[in-house]
């Protein structure tokens, strides 16, 4: 596991092999211990909440 630290409107880049675009998080705010991210991707790239991972009811909405 990696632990960064970042202050708002900071960026973190994540290079995926084989891919050109890496994704971009960056954190829009941190207040009282809650942090709004943003997430750039390609469309194909899903990205969930943690409580949603393998979770068969929810469905994708496609983007694009």
């Amino acid at each position: 596991m990696l632990t960064l630290k970042r202050k708002a409107f900071e960026s973190i880049m994540i290079r995926i092999p084989g891919r050109e675009k890496p994704v971009v998080v960056k954190v829009i705010s941190a207040i009282k211990g809650a942090a709004k991210l943003s997430f750039e991707a390609d469309d194909d790239i899903i990205i969930l909440r943690e409580e949603l991972d393998g979770n068969p009811t929810h469905t994708f909405r496609q983007t694009g």
